[in-house]
Formats: C-alpha cells, sequence, structure tokens
C-alpha cells in the first residue's frame, strides 16, 4: 500500500470517529409518547378517581425536576361492569403536600360508583392527542370477619389471658391484604365535643418507662399463603398483643379531655392482583435477596403504562362501654 493512499485511509477514518463524537447520547432512549393512568377501585367509597398523564422525559434525566404534572385533558374516561357504564368527569383535588407540586390534582372522578365485590370491571380511556388505553380489574369478594373475645374488649382488665384476635376469610382474587384494628372514642376539644380513633397496634414495644414513649408496630400487608391455590377461599387470624390493647385503651382515658368509648372496629382490605403486582415492583423485588441491579416495571394497561386495580374493605364492629377503667381495689398497672 503506497503512503498516499494510506494517508487517505487515516483521513477517512479520523473523520468518522469525529462525526461519531457529534452524536448526542441519551440514556432514556427515545421518547415514546403514552397515556400514564393510574385507577384503584374501592367498594368502600360511592366515588371512584382516574388519573390520566402523559409521559415525558425529565430534563438532566432527574424527575425530581420537574414541579409541574402532564394531565390529559381532553380524555373521555369509562368504567363498565357490563351492565352498568359510569362515565366520568374532571374535577380538581387539593394536595395535602405541596411540597414540589403547587397545583391541585387534575383528575376524573365519577359519583355514586361503589365498586361491587366480585364484579369484573373494565376501563376504557380515549383522548384525541394521546390515544386509547384499555384495561380490567377483578374487585375481590366480601371478607368475612368473626372474633371470639368481644367481652375481653369490654374489659380487658379482666381476661390479661386471652389475646386479641379477628378471623378472617379472603376472597379467591385476593393477592394480599391488611388488618387494621381501631377504638373509637368522644371527647372534648377546645369548641366542642368529637369522635376519634385510635389504631391498636399489633404489638406496642416501650422505648422508655419513665417518658412514656412506645414502638407501634401494625399489621403489614401480607401475601396471601396460599397462592397456588388462589381458586380457594382462604382463612387466616391476625392477633393481637394484650399489652397492646390494653395501653391503647389507657392512653385514651389518659390523653383526652373526657373520653367516652363508644366501639372497636376491625378492617380487612383485600387488594387484587393488579395491585399486589405493581406494590410489589415498585417498593422491591419478588426476591428479596436478589442481586439484580435494573429495576422491574409493572403496568396492566394495555396502549399505555400505569395502573388499573381494585380493593375490597370490609368491617367487624363491636361496641364498648362508655367507661373502662381498673375494676380492681388494688393499684392498677403502669405503663410499663
Amino acid at each position: 500500500m503506497n503512503k498516499p493512499f494510506r494517508k487517505w485511509i487515516l483521513l477517512a477514518l479520523t473523520s468518522l470517529l469525529f462525526q461519531s463524537c457529534d452524536d448526542s447520547f441519551s440514556p432514556s432512549g427515545p421518547e415514546i409518547p403514552k397515556m400514564v393512568v393510574y385507577s384503584v377501585l374501592t367498594t368502600e367509597f360511592d366515588m371512584q378517581y382516574v388519573r390520566v398523564y402523559r409521559n415525558y422525559i425529565p430534563e438532566d434525566n432527574n424527575p425530581q425536576s420537574n414541579i409541574l404534572d402532564s394531565p390529559v385533558k381532553d380524555a373521555t374516561v369509562t368504567i363498565s361492569d357490563g351492565i352498568t357504564t359510569y362515565a366520568f368527569h374532571d374535577t380538581l383535588v387539593a394536595r395535602d403536600d405541596t411540597t414540589r407540586y403547587k397545583e391541585p390534582i387534575f383528575a376524573y372522578v365519577a359519583n355514586g360508583f361503589r365498586a361491587k365485590p366480585g364484579s369484573l370491571y373494565t376501563l376504557n380511556v380515549t383522548s384525541p392527542t394521546s390515544g386509547h388505553v384499555t384495561s380490567t380489574t377483578r374487585v375481590p369478594t366480601a371478607s368475612v370477619l368473626t372474633t371470639p373475645y368481644f367481652y375481653q374488649l369490654e374489659a380487658p382488665y379482666n381476661y390479661p389471658n386471652l389475646i386479641p384476635q379477628v378471623s378472617f376469610t379472603l376472597s379467591s382474587y385476593t393477592s394480599a391484604y391488611k388488618i387494621k384494628f381501631y377504638i373509637e372514642y368522644e371527647a372534648d376539644t377546645d369548641t366542642d365535643r368529637e369522635i376519634f380513633r385510635r389504631e391498636v397496634p399489633e404489638v406496642l414495644k416501650v422505648i422508655s418507662c419513665f417518658f412514656e414513649t412506645y414502638d407501634y408496630v401494625y399489621p403489614p400487608i401480607t401475601r396471601r399463603m396460599n397462592s397456588a391455590n388462589i381458586n380457594l377461599e382462604f382463612r387466616g387470624t391476625q392477633y393481637f398483643n394484650y399489652f397492646s390493647y390494653r395501653r391503647s385503651v389507657e392512653l385514651v382515658n389518659e390523653r383526652n379531655l373526657n373520653p367516652s368509648f363508644r366501639k372497636v372496629i376491625f378492617y380487612n382490605t383485600q387488594f387484587d392482583e393488579n395491585w399486589y403486582r405493581y406494590y410489589t415492583s415498585a417498593r422491591t423485588f419478588q426476591d428479596r435477596f436478589t442481586v439484580r441491579l435494573d429495576e422491574p416495571d409493572f403496568t396492566n394497561l394495555q396502549n399505555g403504562v400505569g395502573l388499573f386495580a381494585s380493593t375490597a374493605v370490609d368491617s367487624l364492629t363491636q361496641n364498648l362501654p362508655p367507661t373502662i377503667y381498673w375494676p380492681f381495689p388494688t393499684t392498677p398497672p403502669g405503663p410499663c
């Protein structure tokens, strides 16, 4: 190969090198416009919401730099169970936290719509500027809650050896659940008499007896145990530490003005498969011992991203006597 030819080859390679260096690189990849839709139906309320957005690539690839929402305001939103179709209309919802986003939340709402246990719902969102997405969710059927020791809840000092507990059934459409336990009472305020609720923890740990500080451990969101037999009804029991309930009653008496007990309430919230799969992908890996560095994602929307899911909330209530105090002539137990 003669020298002039080698010279031209070298110049050509150098030119290609500099051209390639001028090419821009984006770690986000090409921007593909999609609708982002979020809606979780519930049996607890007769008002359902759907939030519809456009996806975007944030500046400097930092999502926290964006302080404005990107709602889709020209969408037609419907949800149907095959018999009744609910049409949603747009609304603004006040934000609890305005640290990042200052403006109210733009959403679509349907009034007079309470999700029916066991029903299959189909979501359709159509926008002339953003396209069409659809999805389905099956609402868990109702849970039956029972407790064998209501008399202990009415007089906890009389039954220190019994463990407060609630048994429950789970729907065959349920992938996870969460139990909550509340004491409802009335008390005086500066201006009026109001109704309050205090949640009873599963375990109440004493941090400082002198300062009366505690660590409250509440029942977590729990995966259904017999997921391999998902078509079978599941029965379970949630236990609460006796000290947790007794001390919760005492704290109502000690930290309120003229308290009057009303009732105890157990809640079971059941989550469908869509909700739980999204929850686990958003919070952690399915395998908590994984060494993977990528972050998996979940969506059950066709032609879009986001979540369409459902929850079913059922409760068990028992009235309490207006007063619950130490009934014996001896000294009552201390906070520890």
